[in-house]
C-alpha cells in the first residue's frame, strides 16, 4: 500500500489526539437508590464504565444538580478500589423532593486516592426540599496543590486523611466544606470563599500550624463536638486574616461535659476594614485563644463575638491594635462571657473598646489603648479586674469622657492590684455616680456600678460613698451590683434609684438606703443583710437569702418597701448570745411580707454557748418577733411548714415554735423550754430505762430467733 508523503503524519497526529481524548475521560456515577452499592457494577455508571484511574480523569457523582434524588443512605463502599488517581472529583446531586434527606457515603478509609495534575474538587449538590449531606470516607494523597471549590448547598464532609507533603489546600466558592479526619499534609490552608471548617479533627488543616489564611469573603469554621484542641503537637495554629469580609467561627454545635478548643495567634496581614470572630454552641465549651491583631487600616472595626451558652467562655491572651489611620474599633459582642487575660494595646492610633450584648467581658490584663469605652444600652457587663485593666492604672484617664457606661461597669476590689476604696471615690466622683453631671457619658441613666468582692482581704471589701443618681445631659438613675464571693458593706447614705442586684455572695447594708427607692434583687446563692435601712422592695428569688445583722447589737434590718421571698428562698434567723438575746428581725414598713410557698424561715442557734443556754432556759417562755410589718402592713401566705432549725445544739426542736399573726404583721419565734428533771428523777427514769432496755433486748433475741430470712 502507498501512502501519501504526508500520510504518515496525519496517522501519527490522529493517534495523538485520540490519545489525549481517552486521558481526558468522565466518567459519571449515576445509580440513584437505597443501600450499599457495588463500585464494580457497570450498571451503577454511565456509558463510559466504572471509573478507571488517570491522571486528567474526572470521578463525577450524578450528571446535574437538577434532579431530585431518592431518601434514605446510599453507600458507594463495597468493592472500591484501594487506590485510585484522579484530576478531578465533582459532587452533583440535588436533594430528595420528599419524605427525608439523601445521604451519600462515597468509599472507605481503605482506599486512598490521588490527586494530581493542578487537580480540584467541585462541590455543586444542591441541598433540595429534604436535604443532601455528601461524606467521602476515603483518604486523599495530594498530589499537587488542591482547589475545593464550588457553589453547592449540600453539605460536604470529608472524614479521610488528607496527606501530602508540601501541597496546599484552597476553598473558594460559596460551599461548605468539613474536615474530619486528623490530616498530615503540610502545605497551607487558605479560605477565599464560603466555609472551611471542622468538627472533631485534632489536626484538621494539617501540620503547618502557621500556614492558614483567611481572604476575600471566607469562612474558617472550628467547630467542636468533643473535648480536643486544634494544635498541633504543642503548637497552636496561627490564623492569619487577609480578607475585607473574611469571618472566624469557633463553636460548638452539641455534646456534652465542658470542653476546651485552644487555637492560637489570630492575626492579620491586610488592609482589611473588618475582622471577625465569631465564638457560639452550647454546652459549656471553653475557647482559650493566643493573640488577636486587628486590621492595619485607617477606620478598622475588629468584632469580637461570644454567643455561647451553657457557660461557655471565650478567653484571649490579648488584643493587639495595629490601625495606622484616624480611628481604629474593637467590639466585643454576644451573650456570652469572654476574658482578655492580655494587653489590649494599639499603634500611634487611639483604638476604642465597645461591650455590647448581654454577655460578660473581663479584661485582667494590662491594657494601654487611650481611645473611648464604651458600654452600650442592653451591653452586659463590662469588668476591669485589675488596675492596669482600666487604662493602665492612670486615674486621670477615669474620666466621663473616656468611659460611657449604659449598662454595668465592674470592678474587682479589694484584692492585690485591684482598686481601692480611694479608686472607687475618684471613678465615682469622675463618673457622676455621687450625684454629679454628665453629658451624654460617664455613667448614664439605666447604668449600674458593680463590685467583685471574690479576691478581697479578709473577705470584705466597704464603699462609704453616698452613690446617687447622675445628673446632666443623659443622666438619671444608676444601680448597682454585687458580684462575685465575699461581702460588700455599704455604710453611705445612698439616694440611687436604679435596681441593686446581688448575683453573688453578701451585700450588706449598713447605711441609710431610705431614698434609694430602685428595686433590690437576690438571685440565687446570694445574701443581703445588715442594720441598715432599705427604700425599695425587696426579692428574694430561688436561691437567694436575707438576714438582719450580723452586727451582735443591732441585728435589724429595716425596709420600707414589700418584701417577698419566692419559693425556696430563705430568711435566715439568729440568736445572738447577749444579755437580752437580740435575735434577727426585719422590720418592714407600712408594706406587705409575702412568703411564698416553699419558702424558709431558719433559726441558726450556733452562736450560743452551753453557759448561755441555760440562762436562756431559766428564763422561762419567751417570745421573739422576727419580721414587723408597721403601718398596716400583713404577712400573707405564711406556711408553718416552712420553719426549720440548724445547729440546735443543746436545745430540742419541740422547744421552738414559729408563729405568724397575718393582722398583726407579725412573724413571732415562741420558745418553751422544757422542764430537766431532779437527780432522783433522773436516776430513777435511768434504772426504769435500763429495764426497759433489758426487756428490749430480750424481746429482740426472742424475736430474732423466731425469724426466717426471706
Amino acid at each position: 500500500m502507498v501512502f501519501p508523503r504526508f500520510g504518515p503524519a496525519v496517522v501519527i497526529v490522529l493517534c495523538v489526539m485520540s490519545g489525549e481524548a481517552r486521558s481526558q475521560v468522565t466518567y459519571t456515577w449515576t445509580q440513584n437508590s437505597v443501600g450499599n452499592q457495588d463500585w464494580t457494577a457497570s450498571s451503577n455508571w454511565d456509558p463510559n464504565g466504572v471509573f478507571s484511574s488517570g491522571t486528567s480523569n474526572t470521578l463525577q457523582f450524578f450528571a446535574d444538580t437538577t434532579t431530585a434524588l431518592v431518601n434514605g443512605t446510599n453507600g458507594l463502599t463495597t468493592n472500591v478500589p484501594s487506590t485510585l488517581t484522579i484530576k478531578t472529583l465533582t459532587l452533583n446531586g440535588l436533594g430528595a423532593a420528599s419524605t427525608g434527606p439523601t445521604n451519600i457515603t462515597i468509599g472507605t478509609n481503605a482506599s486512598t486516592w490521588t490527586l494530581g495534575n493542578s487537580p480540584s474538587v467541585n462541590l455543586n449538590g444542591l441541598v433540595g426540599a429534604q436535604g443532601l449531606n455528601y461524606t467521602v470516607a476515603a483518604n486523599l494523597d495530594l498530589a499537587a496543590n488542591t482547589s475545593f471549590t464550588g457553589d453547592g448547598t449540600a453539605g460536604f464532609a470529608f472524614s479521610g486523611v488528607i496527606s501530602g507533603i508540601g501541597f496546599n489546600i484552597s476553598k473558594s466558592g460559596t460551599s461548605t466544606l468539613i474536615l474530619t479526619g486528623s490530616n498530615t499534609y503540610s502545605g497551607t490552608t487558605s479560605v477565599t470563599g464560603g466555609t472551611l471548617g471542622s468538627t472533631n479533627a485534632v489536626q484538621a488543616f494539617g501540620t503547618n500550624v502557621s500556614g492558614i489564611s483567611i481572604g476575600g469573603t471566607g469562612t474558617l469554621s472550628l467547630r467542636n463536638d468533643s473535648s480536643v484542641s486544634f494544635t498541633n503537637g504543642t503548637s497552636a495554629y496561627n490564623i492569619n486574616n487577609s480578607g475585607s469580609g473574611a469571618t472566624i467561627n469557633v463553636d460548638r454545635v452539641s455534646g456534652t461535659g465542658s470542653n476546651t478548643i485552644t487555637v492560637g495567634n489570630l492575626s492579620t496581614t491586610s488592609t482589611a476594614a473588618t475582622w471577625q470572630l465569631n465564638f457560639t454552641g452550647a454546652n459549656g465549651v471553653s475557647l482559650n485563644a493566643g493573640i488577636l491583631t486587628t486590621p492595619a487600616v485607617t477606620a478598622g472595626v475588629a468584632t469580637i463575638g461570644n454567643n455561647i451558652s451553657g457557660g461557655g467562655t471565650l478567653t484571649l491572651s490579648g488584643v493587639s491594635g495595629k490601625a495606622t489611620g484616624a480611628s481604629a474599633s474593637l467590639i466585643f459582642t454576644g451573650s456570652g462571657n469572654t476574658i482578655v487575660t492580655g494587653a489590649i494595646s494599639q499603634t500611634s492610633t487611639a483604638q476604642s473598646l465597645t461591650k455590647s450584648s448581654t454577655g460578660t467581658l473581663i479584661l485582667s490584663g494590662t491594657n494601654t489603648y487611650t481611645g473611648v469605652t464604651t458600654i452600650s444600652t442592653n451591653g452586659g457587663t463590662l469588668q476591669f479586674a485589675k488596675q492596669v485593666s482600666l487604662y493602665n492604672n492612670t486615674p486621670t484617664s477615669w474620666t466621663a469622657i473616656n468611659l460611657n457606661v449604659r449598662s454595668t461597669l465592674a470592678l474587682n476590689v479589694g484584692g492585690t492590684g485591684e482598686f481601692t476604696t480611694g479608686n472607687v471615690t475618684t471613678l465615682l466622683t469622675n463618673l457622676g455616680g455621687l450625684g454629679g453631671a454628665v453629658n451624654n457619658n460617664g455613667l448614664r441613666s439605666g447604668s449600674s456600678i458593680g463590685f467583685d468582692t471574690t479576691n478581697a482581704a479578709g473577705g470584705t471589701f466597704t464603699v462609704a460613698n453616698n452613690i446617687a443618681n447622675s445628673t446632666g445631659t443623659g443622666g438619671g438613675a444608676i444601680g448597682l451590683a454585687k458580684l462575685g464571693t465575699g461581702t460588700l458593706i455599704l455604710t453611705g447614705t445612698n439616694t440611687y434609684d436604679g435596681v441593686t442586684n446581688i448575683n453573688a455572695g453578701t451585700l450588706l447594708i449598713n447605711g441609710n438606703n431610705s431614698s434609694a427607692t430602685g428595686a433590690l434583687s437576690v438571685i440565687t446563692g446570694g445574701t443581703l443583710g445588715g442594720k441598715g435601712t432599705i427604700g425599695g422592695a425587696i426579692t428574694v428569688n430561688s436561691g437567694g437569702t436575707i438576714t438582719a445583722g450580723p452586727n451582735l447589737a443591732t441585728p435589724e434590718l429595716n425596709i420600707n418597701a414589700a418584701l417577698t421571698l419566692a419559693n425556696t428562698a430563705t430568711y435566715q434567723v439568729k440568736l445572738f448570745g447577749t444579755a437580752a438575746f437580740d435575735i434577727s428581725l426585719l422590720t418592714v414598713n407600712s408594706a406587705n411580707v409575702t412568703i411564698n410557698t416553699g419558702s424558709l424561715i431558719k433559726l441558726d442557734l450556733s452562736a450560743l454557748d452551753s453557759g448561755q443556754v441555760s440562762t436562756l432556759r431559766s428564763n422561762g417562755p419567751v417570745t421573739y418577733t422576727v419580721i414587723q410589718a408597721f403601718g398596716g402592713g400583713s404577712v400573707d401566705n405564711f406556711d408553718q411548714s416552712s420553719f426549720s432549725i440548724s445547729n440546735v445544739g443543746n436545745f430540742d426542736n419541740s422547744e421552738w415554735m414559729l408563729v405568724s399573726n397575718p393582722t398583726a404583721g407579725t412573724v413571732q419565734l415562741s420558745f418553751t423550754p422544757v422542764p430537766v428533771p431532779e437527780p432522783a428523777t433522773v436516776l430513777g427514769i435511768a434504772v426504769a430505762a435500763m429495764g426497759a432496755g433489758g426487756f428490749v433486748r430480750r424481746r429482740f433475741r426472742k424475736e430474732s430467733e423466731n425469724t426466717t430470712a426471706v
